[in-house]
Formats: structure tokens, sequence, C-alpha cells
């Protein structure tokens, strides 16, 4: 899921219900790390996700906060994997988006995606190698990015319009720890953007007159989690995530402001910390949900947000 933000990591025990755990635990996965496992082959995995963000003010180049307006936006976000082959799964997203600003609201389909994971290492019966997985993504513009109402305040802005291709790879590793277990994920992240041209108001800015071409920057990652077993059914989860992002650059006509001076398209490097813990309950090994919140810690040109963040997963 997918979604990229130096990294905290530590253990958190919600509360305890019972005294032991399984021979086999029982996981449903953290928040946003990718598992480091692929789908055994003629396996489905489906995850649906919603994501509830209010957005209430930016970090400056300076990674100072400034308070603004606040915005609100839903994803809901499906995530479909099925193992092709004993070391290679595939698996596809399709978001839906609505967003709401100052009265205004839009909704849409974002941009979709589709995933290759391949297996490169197993921990299989070892107490400190961990999987390992390799995935390459394709980032698929299907969302609205350009021509955009000026009276919606940005809301019905749902994607980037730039094809966008992933390089991951994903650690995961399982340790007994007396009756317990943890397991944690390590993901880190390479996004290449390519040009996209623009039309009027688009996600990156501009207006009615705009007209050129936006290079999206760059963007790497790192992801880190862990999950601890309370009980069989009971895990407690917190995660890091670090996101680093070039600057966006523009070619063409961008347009003019009220007092004549041209207008500026996309933003400058980026960078942001956020965390996210939660809990999960997990029904039975194929069946589970977690909750928890994602929210930013510090950044920089980025967005402050806090979301709370529902998932369930199934396996058959």
């Amino acid at each position: 899921m997918g979604k990229m933000k130096g990294l905290l990591f530590t253990s958190i025990l919600a509360f305890t219900v019972g005294n032991t755990v399984s021979a086999s635990p029982w996981f449903t996965g953290p928040l946003l790390a990718p598992a480091g496992k692929t789908i055994p082959a003629g396996h489905f995995n489906i995850e649906t996700y919603g994501f509830f963000t209010k957005n209430i003010g930016v970090y400056n180049r300076h990674w100072k906060l400034v308070h603004t307006g606040a915005s609100d936006s839903t994803v809901l976000n499906p995530l479909l994997s099925y193992g092709l082959a004993d070391r290679v799964d595939v698996q596809f997203s399709l978001p839906y988006i609505i967003n709401h600003s100052f009265e205004a609201t839009g909704k849409h389909i974002g941009d979709t995606s589709a995933l290759l994971g391949l297996q490169l290492w197993e921990q299989k019966e070892s107490r400190w190698l961990p999987n390992i997985r390799f995935t390459l993504q394709e980032v698929i513009p299907t969302g609205r990015f350009e021509n955009l109402n000026p009276n919606s305040n940005g809301t019905d802005g749902t994607g980037i319009g730039s094809y966008q291709t992933v390089f991951g790879v994903n650690f995961q590793h399982l340790l007994p720890l007396g009756t317990h277990y943890l397991r944690t994920r390590l993901s880190l992240g390479y996004l290449h953007a390519q040009p996209v041209s623009v039309h009027g108001l688009n996600s990156f800015g501009g207006n009615a007159f705009t007209k050129g071409s936006v290079t999206p920057g760059n963007m790497s990652t790192i992801d880190l989690a862990g999950e601890f077993t309370i009980t069989q059914n009971w895990v407690a989860v917190m995660e890091g995530y670090y996101f680093n992002r070039d600057r966006t650059t523009f070619k063409g006509y961008a347009g003019v402001n009220s007092k004549g001076l041209p207008l500026i398209l996309g933003h400058n490097v980026m960078e942001e910390i956020s965390l996210a813990p939660a809990i999960e309950y997990n029904f039975s090994p194929n069946f589970g949900i977690i909750a928890g919140v994602w929210y930013s810690v510090r950044g920089k040109d980025a967005a402050d947000f806090k979301s709370t963040v529902i998932a369930f997963n199934a396996y058959w």
C-alpha cells in the first residue's frame, strides 16, 4: 500500500488479555509496512483499508509548524494479492478518495497500482536471518489532476498524473520471546516519477491559463515496524515512517497571480517523519483487523496530518 517519512521504533503494550500465546502466532500486519514474504502459490489475500485524514497545517522549510485551515480526506483502498508461484506474487490496488475543504467536496478514484513481488530469501528455521522480498510497482495515473475547478478548493484533485515506478526491498523477521513473539518489518523504497503534461489548474498549482510539463520529484522511503503478540488474538504494533522527496520542476507557462507575478508550481525538497501505533485483533490465522493512528511528527515543506486507519485482512 499500498503508502514515506528518520525512524523511531518502540514496542508498546496497549493492554493484556490472557497469559499465553500459541506456538503459531497470528498477525494481520502493521498499518503501512509491506510484507517480506510472498503469498503462497494459488492463494489470495485481500486487505481493505480506510484512511480518515485531517490536514491541519504545514511544516515550512525550517521544520517549523505553521497552522492553516483544516481539510479532510477519506481514502478507501482495497489491496488484492495473489500467489502466482511459490516465490512470486502480484498485488493490485484501486483507491477511492473523498476530499473536503471549506464547504467544497470532491470524490473520484485515485492513482491505481500494480505490484510484482519476488522472494529472495526465506527465514525458515533461522533465528537471525530474515525473509527478504523484492517488489516492483507501477503507479498508474487514473486520478484527476488537471483542469480542476478553482471553486473546489483542490478537492477534485485525486492524483498527480504521473506514471511512477517504485522499487522496494522488504525485510521480515520473526523472533520468539518466551510465550510471545516479535515480528519486525523493514521496508526500503525508491520511487521514480515520469514527467506529466498539465493544463489549467492542476494538482501542482497554477490557474486556468497554466500549460506545460511538470516533473514530480523522486522519492526515497524507510519504514520500520514491530508487532508484539500479547495473546494469540491481540497484537500491539508500533511503526515509524520517513520519506524524502525531491523538488518538482516545471517547464512552460505557469500563469500569473493577481499582482502579475509568475505562479510557482509544485514544491521544494520535502521530508517528513511520522508514527503509526496500532492494535490488532486476529480472529484466526486467516482473518484479522487492525486499527490505529498515523500522524506526522516533524516535517519540511510537508503537511501536518493525523489519520485514523482501519483495515480488515482476509487470506484464503
